[in-house]
């Protein structure tokens, strides 16, 4: 079986109508036999609730701190709720999906913050 790895950025995933077609590509690729992986960004641009960059800004501006470990797990933030609303997308229309951090799909880091380089990579 073959595994097809999709990306979509921000833009791509902020609407409601852009999700339902992602979530359709995705069950059609999955129901022609191949493995899907559905890589998401944060949902939207900066000043959207859930763009990282929105995310960066309210972090900064209470202390410009970077390269930190509370600024990282910030970052992922986005990312996590899209990828969690991209799954139950998927799920509404009758197939399951399961929302995966890095870490959850056996990718494991440095502890360079900002900067982190992978280490392992599990492949499923």
């Amino acid at each position: 079986m073959s595994i097809i790895v999709q990306k979509y950025g921000g833009t791509s995933v902020s609407k409601e109508e852009s999700r339902n077609k992602i979530a359709k590509n995705a069950v059609k690729l999955f129901k022609e036999g191949k493995k899907v992986v559905v890589v998401v960004s944060a949902m939207g641009r900066r000043g959207e609730p859930y763009a990282t960059d929105t995310l960066i800004d309210f972090f900064k501006g209470i202390n410009d701190v970077s390269g930190n470990h509370n600024l990282d797990l910030l970052m992922s933030c986005g990312e996590n709720i899209s990828s969690a609303i991209m799954a139950n997308t998927i799920e509404a229309l009758g197939e399951k999906a399961i929302a995966l951090t890095g870490f959850q799909s056996g990718i494991i880091t440095n502890d360079n913050f900002g900067d982190a380089k992978v280490l392992i990579q599990v492949i499923y």
